[in-house]
């Protein structure tokens, strides 16, 4: 079960780790890929975009499609050239399909998303550089950058959308931002409590027939299987005895009858426990 989010402190990110980061595009070609790319960074709590000589910048379109990004295009800076755009950056990222020999070792998005939080974390501002559309960054660009990093993609296809390129490497970093400010996960039952469970069970089960007297083990080991891979808490324990007191009366093993939602509840809890 993928761990809950604390979304108060999510909405806190681009103001934190992520706002020492930027995303440069060079030479973008469509303006309706520089609204995709603005829309995709303010999904994921990125707000500054620098264009690298834009074919044609502003542009209504860019608005139109930035959606709730817009404000991330009208606050977009122009520089004349990539060194320019880097001039004030601690690390700049490229981004990148083509392999070539000179081009290694490669990062992934995760491996990426790591390196920008490490160098925002002591005070750095990060640029990820994307290419344009129709040949992406040249070997010149690459050089101004000190990491290179691939998405991985079918070679059959290996070429993906600028805004969409964008969105994958935004999402990774965003993950990585908010790993901190998720939930803590409940605590696991004690094995001690799994055991007593396990009894239980089998003494209701049998009560009502439903496992061979002589070989219930054979059934038991599949719940044994079942309880530890599910990952039960103590209160998942509570429930699943309750059930198991619920079968022991209704085989005649027990008298005391299932009165109440409270008593049903409680049933089976450890002196002194309370249901959570």
């Amino acid at each position: 079960m993928r761990d809950l989010i604390k979304n108060d402190s999510l909405s806190a990110l681009a103001r934190g780790p992520l706002a020492a980061v930027s995303v440069v595009l060079v030479e973008p070609q469509n303006p309706m890929n520089i609204g995709g790319v603005a829309r995709a960074m303010r999904n994921f709590g990125l707000t500054h975009l620098r264009l690298v000589k834009p074919r044609t910048f502003p542009n209504p379109e860019a608005i139109r499609m930035a959606v709730g990004g817009k404000r991330v295009v009208e606050a977009a800076e122009v520089f004349p050239s990539l060194d320019e755009a880097l001039r004030d950056q601690s690390l700049a990222l490229a981004f990148t399909r083509r392999e070539g020999k000179a081009r290694r070792p490669f990062l992934t998005p995760p491996d990426a998303a790591r390196r920008v939080l490490e160098t925002t974390s002591t005070g750095g501002s990060v640029s990820m550089v994307f290419g344009r559309e129709d040949h992406g960054l040249s070997n010149a660009s690459l050089r101004r950058c000190q990491d290179i990093a691939v998405i991985p993609s079918d070679p059959a296809c290996a070429s993906l959308n600028l805004a969409h390129a964008v969105g994958l490497v935004a999402y990774e970093l965003f993950c990585e931002a908010a790993r901190p400010h998720l939930a803590t996960p409940l605590a696991r039952a004690p094995i001690a409590e799994l055991q007593d469970l396990l009894d239980h069970w089998q003494r209701g089960l049998l009560g009502i027939g439903f496992l061979d007297p002589k070989h219930p083990d054979r059934m038991m080991r599949y719940f044994e299987r079942l309880f530890g891979r599910i990952q039960l808490t103590r209160r998942d324990v509570r429930i699943l005895r309750g059930l198991a007191h619920q079968m022991e009366w209704a085989a005649g093993q027990i008298e005391r009858a299932p009165a109440t939602r409270k008593n049903r509840k409680q049933a089976s809890l450890p002196a002194g426990e309370g249901v959570v």
